[in-house]
């Protein structure tokens, strides 16, 4: 009888243990899937930043190249006044 009642204290004991363990790896599963959703989620929302970094920096550029391009027209009617001052300024003396 002694010997029949450990054997069926082992036995559950093992049920307990193995079930402890299914659960166990079951969290770990869960562990495991949840950081890669994770993973993919980072991955996704890295992706998402480098599109919209990289759209920002072409607006950047273009936002820049308009800006030379202001300077550049600046600098054009810049030279042209000087001229046209430099033109009158002659005009007045030979006159």
């Amino acid at each position: 009888m002694y010997s029949n009642t450990t054997q069926v204290e082992s036995q559950k004991m093992l049920r307990k243990s193995s079930s402890a363990s299914r659960s166990a790896w079951s969290l770990l599963r869960t562990a495991l899937a949840s950081s890669k959703m994770e993973a993919k989620r980072k991955l996704v929302l890295t992706r998402r930043r480098m599109e919209e970094w990289k759209l920002r920096k072409s607006k950047g550029l273009t936002r820049a190249e308009e800006f030379i391009a202001k300077i550049y027209e600046q600098m054009k009617l810049q030279r042209q006044i000087s001229y046209l001052q430099y033109n009158e300024m002659l005009n007045r003396s030979a006159s």
